[in-house]
């Protein structure tokens, strides 16, 4: 006894030495940095009670795993250098000195026009300069001045890479007055903002100064704003919006996912999830030149107004501008007023030309004009998919409303839920609108007429003009995702069926399914050209299924891995998902109610050894999400058991073998954070 008592004292000493050392060890820092210093993790952490300024041409060298903690109101400035490199596993973090902290607790750290901008070798890898690398910037935000922002970048172009930016009560990156090169990638920006600020996530304007700006690679989410939630953007020369994942992002006024004014590429990202008050909520789009493409803009709602998915308003003035948009999905997407899909502000478009093909739009809601509202400004609307839209107006709603004279050929119009496929809004004096070449989904006239609300039913408007007709369905649109996705739960197994595709060059179909608990980590498995499969050897659980359809020309197509969306989606060759079913396997696993465990425990199967059937009791304290799964004695899982919610008490799972072959085995019941392991042994 008094040896253990004298371990316990000599633990409690060492811990003591220790709290003593990172109390010694915290370095007080305020005032100018005139010459070149290093914060090194020895002196971490770095605690900033009054403003700190790195003069012109010094360096400051932060080492990874070091804390720089700000005090209420003030802030770091840097005139010269600031090189933050964390790594991986060590993260450099600026944060509050409040034991409870709080967005906005310090104010910011502000790039001046006099610090140096990031030198970049020809394969565009960071030599030298001020850069934020591994870098944490959180609680920020709360100092009032011009161009606020919690990273604020005047005339400056640092690298920042790799950084989480979050809870700060202020824009997490604002940047003005660029020119030059600036890079901003790989970042997570979470959780900043209010609506009392235009922008929530990044605030990025170049002033006419004609910069290049790259933003790549980063997740932008959960942010507010008062006119953009993730991103707001005015590039005078170039930006590039590239692989980005923009979701969950709230905006007071429009544009909640991307609030885009000027001239740049917005490709390959995912934008989705985001809520706006007003117009634009995925995309929101400004007098602009622009390519929109291989996107994927899905379930993002305009609560009061136009343009759930995508909103475009056109230069008012002669000029040269193009908004491209080209291959992308848009889908589930919701607007309170018309353009669930996308809105193309009319009697704006003299300067602008709009070209939109390629797409698929899928499942969007408005009550009117649920897929779109094209307008004057569109020059040419083709090889588009229109599926599964729907309006929910009980008047002269429609899928497509047309204002002036796009022309809109060669696409493909399946299975809207709808009045009206088109709806021509042009007055009776106006230009007949062109929509030949379609495929309506019918081969008679008094059919696709019937579709059509115009002239022929009210004298005041338009006429349209849908003659010649495709009398077969376009191969050369997006394939459309298969319907009537049906799925039923049996032993361990989920049957899945789904009606044929319309295209006549469908090659297959996958399948795509995972735990409601671990979407969206969808499984996949291509199981050729057929209309039902079943999918085997299951886990308990309520599943997530999913079904697309692929073309002839898919397998031309390659999948970037290092990107987030499925390239052989937004190419057109395999369609989006499905609408989601959600069927669950029943868990066998007998449970003994009336019995309260004090503590989580996995117990020795019974019999063991056993041939082939033998069973597993686990008790759990309290309700939680139980996982059980078998190991092979090489670490690797061979079966999932159970991953399924369960309430507390003594649960009893009978366990089949049968199809393994005889040897040692471990299973192992994983519950909140509570992980046991044991060993079985089946002999056949």
């Amino acid at each position: 006894m008094k040896k253990r008592y004298c371990t316990y004292l000599f633990s409690f000493i060492l811990f003591l030495i220790a709290l003593s050392f990172r109390l010694n060890a915290q370095t007080n820092v305020s005032g100018i940095i005139s010459s070149n210093t290093t914060w090194s993790l020895a002196g971490s952490p770095y605690v900033i009670n009054g403003n700190v300024l790195i003069n012109n041409s010094t360096t400051l060298t932060i080492e990874p795993g070091v804390y720089v903690e700000f005090n209420s109101g003030t802030s770091l400035q840097i005139d010269g250098t600031i090189v933050a490199r964390g790594n991986s596993v060590n993260n450099i973090v600026f944060t509050s000195s409040s034991s409870t902290p709080s967005p906005g607790d310090w104010g910011y750290i502000y790039f001046s026009d006099s610090s140096s901008d990031a030198v970049f070798d020809t394969n565009g890898s960071y030599i030298s300069g001020s850069i934020l690398e591994y870098a944490v910037v959180e609680y920020g935000g709360g100092v009032q001045v011009d161009n606020n922002g919690t990273i604020r970048l005047e005339s400056a172009l640092p690298l920042i890479n790799h950084c989480i930016i979050r809870n700060n009560s202020m824009i997490g990156i604002t940047a003005w007055y660029l020119s030059g090169e600036l890079k901003i990638t790989n970042n997570s920006i979470l959780n900043n903002g209010t609506t009392d600020y235009n922008a929530g996530g990044l605030y990025i304007d170049d002033w006419g100064q004609e910069a290049n700006i790259l933003l790549a690679g980063n997740i932008i989410r959960g942010n507010t704003g008062q006119l953009a939630g993730g991103v707001y953007a005015y590039a005078s020369k170039n930006m590039l919006i590239y692989n980005n994942m923009i979701d969950s992002n709230y905006s007071a006024q429009n544009g909640a996912g991307i609030y885009f004014y000027g001239k740049g590429t917005i490709d390959g990202n995912i934008i989705s999830n985001n809520t706006s008050w007003g117009i634009g909520a995925g995309i929101n789009i400004l007098w602009s030149s622009v390519t929109i493409s291989r996107n994927i803009i899905f379930n993002n709602t305009s609560e009061y107004d136009r343009g759930g998915g995508i909103y475009i308003e056109p230069t008012d003035y002669s000029g040269d501008e193009t908004v491209s948009v080209l291959n992308n999905i848009i889908a589930d997407n919701t607007s309170a007023v018309e353009g669930g899909g996308i809105y193309v502000l009319s009697g704006y478009a003299i300067g602008t030309s709009i070209y939109i093909s390629h797409n698929s739009f899928i499942r969007n809601t408005a009550p009117s004009a649920s897929a779109g509202l094209f307008s004057d400004s569109d020059k040419d609307i083709a090889y588009n998919t229109f599926t599964e839209n729907k309006t929910d107006s009980f008047d002269i709603s429609s899928l497509i409303t047309i204002n002036h004279t796009p022309v809109i050929n060669y696409n493909n119009i399946i299975n809207n839920d709808v009045k009206y496929i088109l709806y021509n809004n042009n007055s009776q004096t106006y230009t007949n609108v062109d929509a030949k070449y379609n495929w309506w989904e019918a081969t008679d006239e008094n059919s696709i007429s019937s579709m059509i609300y115009d002239w022929f039913d009210n004298s005041s408007l338009g006429i349209t003009e849908y003659s010649p007709y495709l009398t077969s369905i376009n191969t050369d649109a997006p394939v459309s995702s298969p319907t009537n996705v049906n799925a039923i739960s049996g032993n361990n197994e989920i049957s899945v069926s789904w009606d044929a595709n319309p295209e006549t060059d469908i090659a297959g179909y996958k399948i795509y399914w995972c735990l409601v608990s671990d979407f969206p980590s969808l499984n996949s498995i291509d199981v050729g050209n057929v209309t039902s499969y079943s999918l085997q050897d299951l886990p308990y659980g309520k599943y997530v299924v999913l079904v697309s359809a692929y073309d002839e020309n898919a397998t031309s197509v390659n999948d970037d891995p290092l990107t987030i969306i499925n390239e052989k989606q937004t190419s057109g060759n395999e369609s989006w998902y499905s609408s989601a079913v959600t069927p669950e396997i029943v868990s066998d696993v007998s449970s003994t109610s009336n019995i309260n465990p004090e503590e989580y425990a996995l117990y020795q199967n019974y019999p063991n050894p056993f041939n082939p059937n033998t069973k597993i009791n686990f008790s759990i304290p309290e309700r939680s999400n139980v996982i059980i799964n078998v190991y092979n004695t090489l670490g690797e899982k061979v079966k999932e058991l159970i991953n399924s919610e369960f309430d507390a008490g003594i649960h009893n799972l009978d366990f089949n073998a049968s199809d393994l072959s005889s040897g040692v085995y471990l299973y192992s019941l994983q519950a909140g954070n509570f992980v046991q392991t044991k060993k079985m042994i089946l002999l056949k």
